[in-house]
C-alpha cells in the first residue's frame, strides 16, 4: 500500500482509524479470548489511556504492563468494537452486542460508550427484553438502569408478569417487583404467576408439584401477595381450595373482607390495593406575551372520564403571569349533580411560575368510564394560557378523556381550551 501523505484530506477520526487499521506505530498488543485461541489486537497506549482511567493506570506508574496484555473475559468481537469506539467514538449497537459492550465499557470505565449502550437498552425495552436488562443492571450494579427497568416492569405489570422470562427470575429480583405498591397488575394475576414461578422452581429442585412444595418455594414472597385485595369470589374459588395458605392465613384473609378497619394492625397480608400516581397533561403553557387567560371570579368547568379506577389527587392550574402573592380559589368535583368534593385554597403564586398542583385534601374516588365535572373559581390577575390542547390523553397504557362541560362554564374553559391543564390520579390495578 502506498503510505506517502496518507493523512491529507482525512479528518482526525479517519486518521486515527487508519492508524489502527494499518497498525501504524502501535506500541501495545492485546491477546483477547481463550488461551490458545486468542485474537491479537495491536493498538496505541496513548489512545487507550486517553479514553479510560483503567487503561491509563495499566500503562503508567509502577504497575504498568510491560508486555502483551492478555484478556480472557471479553469476546474478541466485542473488544474490537470497543477499540473502534475508542478511536472514532462511533459504534453500531444492536441486540447482539449491547450487553457485551456494556460489560466491557463498565470494566474499563469508558463512560460515553456505557451511556450509548444504556440509551439503546432504555429505548428498546419491551415486556420480554426488560428482564435481561434488569439482570444486567443488577449484575453491574447500575442503579439508574435498574430503576428504569423496574419502572417499566411496574407500569406494564400484567404483561410483564405473564411472560416466560418472569418465571425464570431469581427470588431477589421477583421480590423487588411484587413488593411494590406501584405494580400495575391485578392481584389475582400476581398470585397465579407466582404459583407458576414457584412450580418451576419446584420442578428444578425435583420436588413434587404439591401445594406444600409451592409454598416452600415461595418462602417469604408469599406474604408480598396481597390476598385481601382480591375479589372475594376469586379467593373462595381459587385460593381457599388449595393448601398454599394455612387455615389461619385463610381465616385472616376472610376477616379482612369484612373487618378491614379492625385488622389494620393484625393482618398477615397487606390490606391496601396497589396503586401509582399518573399525571395527565392536556396542554402546555403558552409563553407568548399576548397569551393570557382572564381570571374574573367566574367558573371554569370541564368534564372528564378515565379508562381506569383510582383517586383524583390533584388538579393542575395555570398561575398568574406577572404577579407574586396570594390568590383565593375553590375547586369542586361533581358526579352529575352530586358534590364529591369542595375545597377552598389560597394559591401562593411566584413570579413566572406557570403551573401549580392543587392537592385535594381528600382524594376523590373515580370509577372508570364514568363522567365527572371539575369546577374551578379563581379571582385575581390574568394567568398563563395553554396551547396544543389534547382531548384524549394517553400515558403508560392508561387514558383519560376531557369532555364538554356539563355545567355552565362562564369563563369559557372547555375540553378544547382554558384552565385546568392537567390532572393527577392515584391509579388502582
Amino acid at each position: 500500500m502506498e503510505m506517502d501523505d496518507w493523512q491529507s484530506g482525512k479528518s482526525l477520526k479517519e486518521r486515527m482509524q487508519f492508524m489502527l487499521q494499518e497498525q501504524l506505530m502501535c506500541d501495545v498488543t492485546f491477546l483477547v479470548g481463550a488461551p490458545g485461541y486468542a485474537t491479537h489486537f495491536p493498538a496505541h497506549k496513548y489512545m487507550l489511556a486517553s479514553a479510560s482511567s483503567v487503561f491509563f493506570a495499566m500503562f503508567t506508574g509502577q504497575l504498568q504492563e510491560k508486555e502483551d496484555v492478555t484478556i480472557t473475559d471479553i469476546d474478541p468481537v466485542i473488544f474490537n468494537l470497543m477499540l473502534q469506539f475508542i478511536y472514532s467514538e462511533d459504534v453500531e449497537i444492536n441486540f447482539g452486542n449491547v450487553e457485551g459492550l456494556l460489560i466491557a465499557a463498565d470494566k474499563y470505565f469508558i463512560e460515553l460508550l456505557k451511556d450509548k449502550c444504556i440509551c439503546f437498552l432504555k429505548g428498546n425495552l419491551n415486556c420480554d427484553y426488560v428482564f435481561n436488562v434488569l439482570e444486567l443492571a443488577f449484575g453491574l450494579n447500575m442503579v439508574k438502569l435498574k430503576s428504569d427497568a423496574l419502572d417499566f416492569i411496574l407500569k406494564n405489570g400484567q404483561n410483564c408478569l405473564s411472560t416466560d422470562l418472569f418465571l425464570e427470575l431469581p427470588p431477589e429480583y421477583v421480590k423487588h417487583i411484587i413488593k411494590s405498591d406501584k405494580l400495575r397488575c391485578k392481584e389475582e394475576i400476581v398470585y397465579e404467576q407466582m404459583v407458576k414461578w414457584a412450580k418451576l422452581k419446584s420442578t428444578k429442585r425435583n420436588s413434587p408439584e404439591r401445594d406444600q412444595s409451592i409454598r416452600d418455594c415461595l418462602g417469604d414472597l408469599l406474604y408480598l401477595i396481597r390476598f385481601p385485595t382480591m375479589e372475594q369470589d376469586y379467593f373462595t374459588g381459587n385460593v381457599l381450595k388449595r393448601d398454599i395458605l394455612t387455615i389461619n392465613e385463610k381465616l385472616n384473609v376472610y376477616q379482612s373482607f369484612t373487618e378491614k378497619e379492625r385488622l389494620t394492625m393484625s393482618s398477615m397480608f397487606t390490606l391496601e390495593k396497589r396503586h401509582s400516581k399518573v399525571h395527565f397533561k392536556r396542554c402546555s403553557a403558552d409563553d407568548r406575551k399576548f397569551a393570557v387567560w382572564e381570571c374574573t371570579s367566574k367558573d371554569d368547568c370541564v368534564d372528564f372520564e378515565t379508562s381506569f379506577d383510582g383517586k383524583l389527587c390533584s388538579v393542575s392550574l395555570f398561575g398568574p403571569k406577572n404577579y407574586s402573592g396570594s390568590i383565593d380559589l375553590t375547586v369542586n368535583i361533581f358526579s352529575g349533580n352530586s358534590v364529591l368534593s369542595t375545597q377552598k385554597n389560597k394559591l401562593k403564586s411566584e413570579y413566572q411560575t406557570k403551573i401549580y398542583e392543587i392537592h385535594l385534601n381528600h382524594p376523590v374516588e373515580i370509577c372508570k368510564q364514568s363522567r365527572y365535572t371539575i369546577v374551578v373559581n379563581m379571582s385575581g390577575p390574568k394567568t398563563f394560557k395553554g396551547k396544543d390542547y389534547k382531548q384524549i390523553c394517553n400515558k403508560d397504557g392508561l387514558s383519560m378523556t376531557f369532555l364538554p362541560p356539563s355545567m355552565p362554564s362562564p369563563n369559557t374553559t372547555s375540553e378544547k381550551i382554558g384552565q385546568i391543564p392537567g390532572l393527577v390520579f392515584d391509579v388502582y390495578t
